[in-house]
């Protein structure tokens, strides 16, 4: 039997103009995964941001 996959951590944060607005911790296979499960974790919270075209995130692995 084979191991399963690894999941890893990724630090997912969303700012405008400079101000953090919301910082997530995500375990996930792939950092596609985890910045997607972010985005759709952050649109939920925040239903006034229509897109994120206007938020700046990034993403750090750990």
């Amino acid at each position: 039997m084979g191991r399963p996959p690894l999941k890893q951590a990724y630090t997912v944060s969303y700012a405008k103009d400079g101000i953090e607005l919301k910082r997530y911790t995500i375990t996930a296979l792939t950092q596609l995964a985890a910045e997607t499960e972010a985005d759709s974790r952050f649109l939920r919270a925040h239903p006034e941001i229509k897109a994120l075209d206007t938020i700046a995130r990034r993403v750090e692995a750990h």
